[in-house]
């Protein structure tokens, strides 16, 4: 089963996509709650991005860095 994670967790953790709301939001929406599948910030230096991979919140192949 995976993680379910929420918007206040991306905001909490810092996530540098999150600085642009709007643009955030959509993604949020039109990804069914997974913005790093489409997320043009270099995500090998993304902490939370890891995190969420390490917590099964979707897998790597998914959404590759």
């Amino acid at each position: 089963m995976k993680l379910k994670i929420n918007m206040f967790e991306f905001v909490r953790s810092g996530c540098e996509a999150v600085k642009e709301s709007e643009k955030f939001l959509d993604n949020w929406f039109k990804t069914e709650r997974n913005p790093c599948s489409v997320c043009d910030e270099d995500k090998s230096l993304c902490c939370y991005y890891r995190e969420l991979v390490a917590n099964g919140a979707f897998d790597e192949k998914e959404n590759p860095p």
